[in-house]
Order: structure tokens, then sequence, then C-alpha cells
């Protein structure tokens, strides 16, 4: 139940953990490498084959090798490889044969494995990193298949094995003699494409991609009704009415994909938008409203009197605060609890060679029960001895977190039952479970509408959105849960906790009122009990030497008989030099802190041609490429 009140916190907190590790990763990963810009020159010659040129404008990170693999190279026999560097402007030697690692100024295109051709080339790059640019040029013979009313082209540039994602993709495909009529040529593009495939005239295809993601695919696809290829791949039917009503077909089932997509993005940004909204608008009703719209205020700024003085605790003063403020601060609240003993005498704090000891002093017979908690965990630390090392007790936490939970859960039920019996706070719990349910199917949406962004592939920029709105939904929506409480409080808590809040305020602006008062030993130590436990003794310690200068002074000590260990730690230099002092004192008990979250809301149990674009590859077996680097 503990941690079920903690979860959308912890989610924000693994998604933002996964992104820095992923990013760090990405950077300090042994090998990288991200294509600036790649371009092809395709020729399609009379006979049917084709001549690539490609020229590669790649960043590479540790990569020794980089690699061009091509499937099914016994139906699509690819020669004439050659490889030139055009950063050094020097043609590369064929080895003729495959190596993984490839030796720099070297290069070999050969069939690996089975039906399988793969072309690669070193780097010289292999522990060190930079700009390349590379041209490599092939043929592949039968890509062009005749029928008797069409001749077809259609060709998969790159594939989902690609590994090497492209800024930008650009392209011509040039026919070997042109079509007499523009409408005789037609061209479609397959994959997720983010430009345009056109007829740049009769004998020409452009294309032009931005962005293109590695593990995607681009494939174009074009035909001309005319017989202007010789080519021996020949199929003896009528096939351009089956190709149009397919492309016609697949572009339809795109242009619905985006739509959806478009559609789905609108609801996914609405639906954590409404809920971004909510929370923020009940976190700032909750703040003017305060929570308590039917409560009597008496507009208390500062408070100099400590409330139910002789009967208060700091747990129940930090409770009330919180609670009247919609806060979860206890920073130093068993650092408190110790000092408000050793004010009312059952505990002591000395200094010996450096360090600091808590003694115990007397039995707790007339002590609270939550106040008896932090005597009997300072007693079970001691191991009955009368004195303990602070620094023992942090050891405790560590080591012996059971317990330390057990105790610090007692602490807080005996603040409940306190506040309770005092009739200033009361159960809620009929509109804790209204939130309870409101808020988990808010929680709900936004971890769908999240994993649904993610299962819909959406591109970079458009997923940033649905995660960065996530990640400040579940901050807000946690910041809620802090501010409904399963216990609100009565109209007498609400006066004491006004009280709260003004002695918090005194405190902190004391040294800009006029107070006139001759300095009080035992008021100022109840004081600072108080400011520990309400996370502001600092900013007291600062009121006192602004307002009590000669406090500070080694002299004032000198010449006293105060004994007071308390202010020596705050005020005397002795101690402070000696690393003795106050705020040695606190920082070692701050990881004693209660978690207040106990009594939080937790959770029960397409362009040019006759075609636009298709995302679909024909339900064919076609050649497929990839890239890559090793």
């Amino acid at each position: 139940m503990k941690i079920l009140s903690k979860f959308p916190i912890i989610i924000a907190a693994l998604i933002i953990i996964f992104s820095v590790l992923s990013i760090s990763m990405k950077q300090s990963r042994e090998k990288y490498q991200k294509m600036n810009e790649l371009d092809y020159a395709v020729s399609l010659n009379e006979d049917g084959s084709m001549n690539v040129t490609e020229t590669w404008d790649i960043y590479v990170k540790n990569t020794g090798t980089l690699f061009r693999t091509f499937d099914n190279s016994e139906e699509y026999p690819i020669s004439d490889v050659n490889v030139v560097d055009l950063t050094k402007n020097q043609n590369l030697n064929n080895m003729n044969r495959y190596a993984y690692d490839v030796p720099e100024g070297n290069y070999y295109g050969t069939e690996r494995g089975f039906n399988q051709f793969e072309i690669a080339w070193g780097t010289g790059k292999k522990s060190s990193k930079g700009n390349v640019r590379y041209q490599i040029s092939y043929k592949v013979s039968n890509v062009i298949t005749s029928y008797n009313d069409c001749q077809e082209f259609y060709w998969k540039f790159l594939n989902s094995s690609n590994d090497i994602a492209c800024e930008k993709i650009t392209g011509t495909i040039k026919l070997y003699k042109p079509v007499s009529n523009i409408e005789n040529l037609k061209v479609w593009g397959h994959g997720e494409i983010n430009g345009t495939i056109e007829r740049a005239s009769e004998d020409t295809i452009r294309f032009d991609i931005n962005n293109f993601n590695a593990r995607t695919m681009l494939e174009i696809r074009s035909v001309v009704t005319e017989k202007i290829f010789n080519t021996s791949r020949i199929n003896s039917k009528n096939a351009l009415n089956d190709i149009l009503e397919e492309e016609k077909y697949l572009a339809d089932k795109t242009n619905e994909e985006i739509t959806l997509r478009k559609n789905t993005i609108l609801i996914i940004l609405l639906v954590e938008g409404i809920i971004l909204l909510y929370g923020l608008f009940k976190i700032i009703i909750k703040i003017v409203n305060k929570g308590n719209e039917n409560f009597n205020y008496r507009g208390i700024e500062y408070f100099r009197d400590i409330p139910r003085e002789n009967d208060s605790t700091p747990g129940e003063a930090l409770y009330l605060y919180n609670l009247f403020n919609y806060k979860n601060k206890n920073k130093s609240l068993i650092a408190a609890y110790i000092l408000d003993l050793c004010v009312k005498g059952y505990l002591s704090i000395q200094e010996e060679n450096k360090d600091m000891y808590i003694t115990i002093l007397k039995q707790p017979d007339s002590l609270k029960e939550d106040e008896k908690s932090v005597y009997d965990l300072i007693r079970q630390v001691a191991m009955g001895n009368n004195k303990v090392n602070i620094k023992d007790i942090n050891k405790f936490s560590k080591k012996d977190k059971l317990s330390y939970e057990v105790c610090t859960k007692s602490i807080m039920d005996n603040i409940e039952h306190n506040l309770r019996k005092e009739n200033l706070i009361e159960r809620d719990m009929e509109a804790l479970q209204k939130s309870e349910k409101r808020e988990h199917i808010l929680t709900i949406a936004m971890v769908i509408s999240l994993i649904t962004s993610f299962a819909l592939n959406i591109t970079s920029i458009l997923l940033f959105i649905p995660v960065i709105l996530f990640i400040i939904e579940l901050i807000v929506l946690y910041n809620l849960r802090l501010k409904l409480n399963k216990y609100k409080l009565t109209q007498n808590g609400v006066y004491e906790a006004e009280e709260w809040n003004g002695l918090r305020n005194y405190l902190k602006d004391y040294s800009l009122l006029e107070e006139k008062n001759v300095f009080d030993i035992i008021l100022w130590e109840k004081y600072l009990v108080y400011a520990t436990a309400l996370g502001i003794s600092k900013e007291l310690i600062n009121q006192l030497r602004e307002k009590y200068p000669d406090l500070f002074t080694e002299k004032y000590w000198a010449n006293t008989d105060n004994t007071s260990t308390i202010l020596n730690m705050v005020c005397n230099p002795i101690y402070i030099n000696n690393s003795c002092d106050f705020r040695s004192f606190t920082h070692g008990m701050t990881t004693h802190n209660i978690s207040i979250s106990r009594y939080t809301v937790t959770y029960s149990s397409s362009s040019g041609g006759g075609g636009g674009f298709s995302s679909g590859g024909g339900g064919r077996r076609w050649p497929v490429a990839g890239m890559g680097g090793r």
C-alpha cells in the first residue's frame, strides 16, 4: 500500500532515469553511425539491369568497417562493385574476399552465406570518430519485369534490417529512354516516408526524404506502359490493372492509417491535457481555499506563543502545519523530538572528542506515546547503556530498517491518536475513497495514453510531447495526492494550525519584528525544537544571529554560566569550530525521516505519377538492402 501510494512518482523517476541512461549509453557505446545524407543515382539500362551509385556522407564513432547488404542476390546478381573514398579522393583496393574487419583503404563485394551479397570497406576509424564520405557503385541485373501491357521496376532500396538512421535521403532514377507521354510513367513509394517521390520528367524519377529512421524500409515501384526495355525477365500476362488496384488499396490503407494515427495522437494529447489541467485546477483550488471552505479563520500572520505549550509535541505541530498548508515536510522530525526530550530533561546531548552523544537521564513516566516511541528508539540503539553516539542511530536506521520503520509507524499512529483525542483532526474517509478512485482512473488513462504513443511508433518529436506531458502529470497528481489526507482538520484544528503557521512565520521573520523582550534561554530552546520540526531551524539561527550577535562570540560564552548544550551547539564558536554545532547535529539526523505518505492517498489493491505513398510491399519477395557498421 505504501509503495502503491508512490507509484506515480516512481514511474516518473524510472522514465527520467531510463531516458538519461538511454542517451548516455547511446553517446558512450562502443560503435555508432549516423547518416548525414545518402544519395542514390540510379540508371535503368536497356537490358533490364541498373547501375547504382550511392554517395554516403556519414558520421562514425569507433567503427572500422561499413557495409551494405543485399538479399536474393541469386535472382538479382550484383557485379561491377567499386568503392571510392571521397574524403581522400581515392579508389579503394578490392580485397576480393570477405573480412569482418576491413583494413583502411580496402573493400570487397562478395557473396556471403546463402543468397546474400555484401559490400564492405574500411574506414580507419575503429578507435576514433568523425564524418567520412564514400561513393559505392554496383550493377544489378534483372530489375525490370516485362508484362504484356507494362514494364515494372520494383526495388527495395532499404529494408527493416537497416541499422543506420538517415537525416536525408535523395536520389534520381533515370530511365533508359524517355516515355512518349509522362502519363505513361507511374511511380509509388512504400514505407514510412517523410518527403516526396515524383516524376521529374519523361525519363526521370526523383525522391527527397527527411529524417528516415533506422529499421524502416524505403521501396520504390515504377511502371511504364510503353515497351522501352529489352529485358529477359518476361511474364506473359496483363498486370497493369492489378498493379493500379493494388497501389490504390495500399494508398487508401495508408491514408486511413495516417488519419487514425493523427486522430489517436490528438486524443492522447487531449486526454493528457485534460488530466494535467484537472490536476493543476484542483491544486490551485485547494491552495486558494485551503480545502476548508466551511471553516472560520482568524487571519493570524504571526503568533509568538507555542500552541498548547505544555502538551504539544513536535510531531503534532508538523502534522497540523502540513494539513493546513497541504505540504509533506518532515526532514528533521526525529532530531526535533530528541531536542524536545532534552528540553524536558529526559535526554541530554554532550560533545566528546568531537563526537555528539545522547545520554538517557530518566524514565519516560509522563511522556506522550509519540515521544515515548522516540525515547524507546534511543534506548534500543543504546542496547542497555545510558549513552549512544548519534552516528549509531544513523547506522541503526540503515541496518535494521524493519525495526526503524516499526518505530516511525508507531510515532505516526500516536500523533494521529493524540490529535483525534484533542478533537483537532477527524476522519475524511468518504472524500478519500472518492479521490482514490478518481486519481486511480486518471493515472490508468495516463499510462494507457503513453503506452499507445509508443505502440504507434510515433516519430521522436511527437513522442517527446506525450512523454513530457506524462511526467508533468505524474508530478502534479502526486502532489495532489499529498493534499488528500485520510484525516482533515476540525474547526479547533484549523485554529491551532493557524497558530503553528503563525509561529513559523514569527520565527522566520523574528529579526524584522520589533521585539524588545530580554533573551529567554528556555523559550528559545523550545522555539528551536519547533523550528527544527517545521523545517526552519537554519532560518531561526540566522534570526538569532541578527538580533543577538553577542551570543555568537567566545566572550559571551566565557562569561556566562549557561550550560545548555543546545544553545552551545547553536551559538558557541568553540562548538562550531569543532564541528559539534547544531548543523552537524541535525545533518547527522536527516536520514531519520518519517514518511508522511502513510496518511496521504493510497491505492486499493503520396505524390507523382498516379499514386500516393503506401506502407505495404505488395506481398512479394523482392531484394532487400541494409546498412551497418562494425
